[in-house]
């Protein structure tokens, strides 16, 4: 009976990664070309803005190589919070008519979304190859890191959206917050050029977290601090109480949203 089910939640979750991926490429002529088209030339064009500017920790390290993982780590979080923050209230019509577990509209955004993630990554494991980096054991432990922000941007895409069906100024609260978070995380420079007594806005941002750790398995000698623990301890709580929030407001969803 239980093996049933998960295969009917996940034949469920794949149709609604499928027809957003249909969606998101309709009537283009490039298709899924375009995840890997946008991080390569946003990566060409930062890295004639800073690669002058932004000196990197841990050896002689290309700036192409370092901005990638980070780029892609933040396009795939704002796209999943701007995607999947409202996915309850795109979907009402289904909501209203069906009951299945709603869990699964957030979830297949995160999925969705990691394509533009994987992008990037494949784009860099090739600059790596290009620039003559070696590659490393570290590089093993790189889907962790894949993992630990997709549970980020997952959890918060879950509270967006579970607040936003009753409080709709948090979609307009949300895009300005990401406007400004940008640049407190390290996207386009080292978290060693923010001075000393900042550096803990880091170590409790679970993006910069998982940016970083990305960073750790392919850039080599590049450092990973342990006080971004703090960061993933941060992440499991609000996962935790995320769940039980959307539990406690499940049942009322049909007739609020």
């Amino acid at each position: 009976m239980v093996p049933r089910r998960l295969n009917r939640l996940l034949a469920l979750l794949i149709l609604f990664v499928w027809r957003d991926l249909r969606i998101q490429y309709a009537q283009t002529s490039l298709s899924v070309l375009w995840a890997f088209l946008q991080p390569i030339i946003a990566g060409f064009v930062f890295t004639w803005l800073f690669s002058e500017w932004v000196p990197i920790q841990g050896g002689k390290v290309p700036y192409l190589l370092f901005i990638l993982p980070g780029m892609g780590s933040w396009f795939y979080f704002t796209h999943l919070i701007y995607q999947g923050g409202m996915v309850f209230s795109q979907n009402q019509h289904l909501i209203r008519k069906i009951y299945f577990p709603r869990l699964i509209l957030p979830l297949s955004k995160s999925i969705l979304a990691l394509l533009d993630l994987i992008a990037a990554i494949m784009i860099a494991l090739v600059m790596k190859i290009i620039f003559h980096s070696p590659f490393e054991w570290k590089l093993l432990l790189l889907p962790i890191f894949i993992m630990t922000l997709g549970i980020t941007g997952f959890t918060f895409a879950l509270w967006i959206a579970t607040l936003g069906f009753r409080y709709r100024d948090i979609f307009h609260f949300f895009p300005f917050i990401l406007g400004l978070s940008v640049w407190l995380t390290p996207v386009f420079y080292p978290t060693t050029m923010l001075p000393a007594e900042f550096s803990w806005i880091h170590f409790f941002n679970p993006v910069a977290a998982s940016m970083d750790g990305m960073r750790w398995c392919l850039i080599p000698r590049y450092p990973l601090p342990w006080r971004y623990i703090f960061s993933f301890i941060l992440i499991l709580i609000l996962f935790i109480f995320g769940i039980a929030y959307y539990k406690s407001v499940e049942p009322d969803m049909a007739d609020s949203i």
